[in-house]
């Protein structure tokens, strides 16, 4: 049996859909590795999968693993990257040693190790059909992987999370970068909005927030949560980056989104993710050039007040299988 080697790295939202493709080829009994290439990333979820891990940032993880990786790349049969600049070693060798490699494209406008390597690619998985005018290949929509997670009801997750049953609930996610404007404002907006609990993701902001601001009684702040389902199953809608890791598990939960684009993100890439969502019906976008709390304050009500209109959209648009469709044709192509 074919043994697959994924490859991932960077931020957390490369290593998320990472997880979702390990899990599904565990569960399938399919001999299968995980590596990371880059800076640290706390995922406890990782750790059963026992990865082999090239530390470093940026540009020096590219080097840790550049001569080093190609002895895994060697011993393995098929190669799942993620793609961001975290694979360009394993592609590089998998390239050279003519190995069978897939991409998994997370975002609307596809990153640099995505086009250097699609072209020679067995196949590459979009999250977003708007990649396709940036590719050449065997492009094939899948939808964002998305990791297992424990089930339960609202009022289960409310009850745990300690909310009030009848209350509306605004989650604020900022991701892995930039969430520092979304946990401020989150904050400031529940101040605002005293008929809606808030519970805000503050990362990185955690011990900053519980120090040095006063926290209302409808906001809830946590620094960080391994299994995101008990918020995402809590909530009714969220305020949120738009990286594509984010949008599929949204999407994956059926959350309506105002959606807050990173505005450094590499060529822009989670403005074009926001707008594929919000064209089709699933949400609204603020780019942070009209940034302002009266306008988050009244585009959340609107959000809100519209979020049965976006649900309905969201179950048109959403595909629940995108990683058993990955995995499906990665093990059925050359056998």
């Amino acid at each position: 049996m074919d043994r697959v080697m994924i490859v991932t790295g960077g931020t957390g939202g490369h290593i998320a859909p990472a997880i979702a493709i390990a899990q599904e080829l565990r569960d399938r009994e399919i001999p299968h590795e995980m590596v990371i290439v880059g800076p640290k990333v706390n995922f406890r979820s990782v750790e059963e999968f026992r990865p082999k891990i090239y530390r470093g940032r940026g540009r020096m993880s590219i080097f840790n693993a550049l001569f080093r990786i190609w002895r895994r790349v060697s011993r393995a049969d098929k190669i799942v990257a993620l793609g961001s600049y975290a694979s360009f070693p394993a592609l590089l060798w998998a390239r050279l040693m003519g190995k069978e490699y897939y991409l998994v494209e997370l975002n609307a406008i596809p990153g640099r190790v995505t086009r250097m390597f699609a072209s020679g690619a067995k196949a590459v998985f979009l999250e977003f059909e708007e990649a396709r005018k940036y590719l050449k290949g065997n492009l094939i929509y899948t939808g964002g992987p998305v990791r297992r997670y424990e089930k339960m009801t609202k009022q289960q997750a409310r009850e745990i999370l300690k909310i009030p049953r009848n209350r509306k609930v605004v989650l604020i996610v900022g991701g892995s970068q930039g969430a520092r404007r979304l946990v401020l404002s989150g904050i400031e907006l529940a101040r605002e909005l005293k008929d809606y609990e808030f519970v805000i993701i503050a990362g990185r902001l955690y011990r900053y927030v519980w120090n040095k601001i006063e926290i209302p009684k409808n906001a809830k702040v946590f620094q960080f949560f391994e299994d995101m389902s008990l918020v995402y199953i809590a909530s009714d809608v969220a305020i949120a980056r738009a990286g594509g890791s984010t949008i599929a598990e949204l999407l994956h939960f059926r959350i309506p989104a105002l959606y807050i684009p990173y505005p450094y993100a590499k060529d822009d890439h989670q403005y074009h993710n926001a707008l594929s969502v919000v064209n089709r019906g699933g949400g609204l976008l603020l780019e942070e050039k009209h940034f302002s709390i009266d306008v988050l304050k009244k585009m959340t009500i609107e959000l809100i007040d519209r979020r049965e209109e976006f649900k309905k959209s969201i179950m048109k648009m959403r595909v629940e299988d995108a990683t058993s469709r990955i995995v499906d044709y990665v093990v059925s192509e050359g056998t």
